[in-house]
C-alpha cells in the first residue's frame, strides 16, 4: 500500500508541473535486478535526486513524486528519508503494508489535465 508525506515544496507547486512518477536508486545500497534486464544498460548506474534536479528544472517541473523501485522493506525508510530531505519531492509511493496512505495537502490543490 502506498504512503505519502507532506513537504514544503507542496504549497509552492500548485502552479507548476508535477512529475508524478520517478525513481531514485543507489546500487551500493541494494541491487536493482530490473536494471540488469536487456536494454536497461544505460540505466545501470546510481540515480539520485541530485541527478533528477537539473532535468526537472529544464523541463519546468517544480515538484515530483518518487516511487519505490524494489519491494525490499529496507528500501522504504531510505526512500522516505530522501523525500523528506528534498524540496523537490513532495510525495512518495512505497509498497509496504505497514505504511498507510495519507494524501498530502498538496493533492487538494492539483488540477489534472489529460492530453
Amino acid at each position: 500500500m502506498p504512503t505519502s508525506g507532506t513537504h514544503p515544496a507542496a504549497a509552492q507547486s500548485a502552479a507548476g508541473t508535477v512529475d508524478t512518477h520517478h525513481h531514485v536508486w543507489d546500487l551500493a545500497a541494494r541491487p536493482q535486478p530490473w536494471l540488469e534486464l536487456p536494454g536497461h544498460e544505460p540505466l545501470l548506474r546510481n540515480y539520485s535526486e541530485a541527478d533528477l534536479r537539473p532535468q526537472a528544472s529544464a523541463a519546468g517541473v517544480t515538484a515530483t513524486v518518487v516511487v519505490q523501485t524494489v519491494t525490499d522493506p529496507a528500501e522504504t525508510p531510505e526512500l522516505l528519508a530522501v523525500a523528506a530531505a528534498s524540496d523537490l519531492i513532495i510525495d512518495e509511493v512505497v509498497n509496504e503494508p505497514e505504511f498507510s496512505y495519507v494524501p498530502s495537502r498538496f493533492w487538494s490543490t492539483v488540477t489534472v489535465e489529460h492530453y
